[in-house]
């Protein structure tokens, strides 16, 4: 993902959210986030983007009493928590110095462990479109992944499983919880290791 500003970039994920950098460049830095890994880089175009990290189920309390006093938590009415009962699961969120729309979200059926505090891995990443129809097909068929609990609609698919997701709105469209954050176009390239341990590749380009 790209990151104009790197050097707070570095120092938010790192010291405030306590995530252990891999790789520390000039122009850019990996961080190791439960069995995943998130890349920003300087010499990609910065966008605006949405992802969010998978937690241990009846952990989120704990790491919002954790970190709501260092973050820019993003309230959801007069609640600090969205729940989604279709998905079975509970969020909250914040925004960091890039101003990407970031997620901590425990679903009661992932059944897998994270680390100390309970942080899985990476659960979902946010692509804009034109057409969010015909982009969720060409994934859907890439990865052979399903649309997840019939969640689609013509500005809105959600596409995987509660491991990992991939989700398509139209750009444009404001993203939940903000009241006037609108999804564009971000550059951004992830690795998808299926059921049979095959990397899959995907790029896209502001």
């Amino acid at each position: 993902m790209g990151a104009r500003n790197l050097d707070e970039v570095r120092a938010f994920y790192c010291e405030t959210l306590g995530f252990q950098p891999l790789v520390c460049h000039e122009q850019s830095v990996a961080f190791e986030v439960g069995d995943g890994t998130v890349v920003f880089d300087s010499n990609k175009e910065q966008g605006q983007y949405h992802f969010a990290f998978n937690v241990e189920y009846g952990r989120l309390t704990e790491l919002y009493a954790l970190f709501a006093a260092r973050l820019r938590v993003i309230p959801v009415g007069d609640d600090a928590f969205a729940r989604f009962d279709n998905w079975k699961a509970r969020a909250f969120y914040f925004l960091d110095p890039a101003g990407n729309i970031v997620e901590f979200i425990e679903r009661a059926e992932l059944g897998r462990q994270g680390d100390r505090r309970g942080i899985v891995g990476i659960g979902e990443i946010g692509l804009a479109t034109e057409d969010v129809s015909t982009t969720s097909e060409e994934l859907r068929k890439y990865f052979g992944l399903s649309t997840f609990r019939g969640t689609s609609s013509s500005d809105f698919e959600a596409i995987g499983d509660e491991n990992a997701l991939l989700i398509v709105v139209r750009e444009g469209r404001v993203w939940f919880p903000t009241e006037d954050e609108k999804a564009s176009r971000a550059s951004v390239e992830f690795t998808w290791i299926d059921r049979l341990g095959q990397e899959l590749k995907f790029a896209t380009a502001q």
